[in-house]
């Protein structure tokens, strides 16, 4: 499970029965930042949480956008970028007890080592 590998990771194991996979999500962002180094990646999944929280429920939200954070990078590849990037996204332990991320469609591929990788922000918003 993908989700074992991020920190803080227990809002999204706490919202749904079986955490989605994250196979299949489309990747708004990616930001590098000399700080630490880190990267931010934006993404969202159309994935409905089993047990949301009332007020996603009230506002009836229908997609949710996370912010993952990715520190201590090294190693960064990034190859291709598009319009449509709908990719999968795996995280494996590495070496040394680092993480290794790789985010990934036909058109494009980013792979990184990270020692750490956390959650920044989940939010929910109406799609189309």
């Amino acid at each position: 499970m993908i989700w074992k590998h991020i920190d803080n990771s227990i809002a999204i194991l706490n919202m749904y029965k079986n955490a989605p996979e994250l196979k299949t999500v489309r990747i708004k962002e990616f930001n590098l930042s000399e700080n630490g180094p880190t990267a931010i990646m934006k993404f969202d999944f159309n994935s409905l949480p089993d047990l949301p929280p009332k007020k996603w429920l009230r506002e009836k939200y229908n997609a949710v956008h996370i912010e993952l954070n990715f520190s201590g990078i090294e190693n960064l590849t990034l190859k291709g970028w598009d319009t449509n990037n709908i990719a999968s996204i795996s995280i494996d332990k590495s070496f040394d007890s680092q993480k290794k991320v790789t985010i990934a469609n036909d058109n494009f591929h980013i792979s990184l080592l990270c020692i750490a990788i956390s959650i920044d922000k989940i939010s929910p918003y109406l799609n189309g």
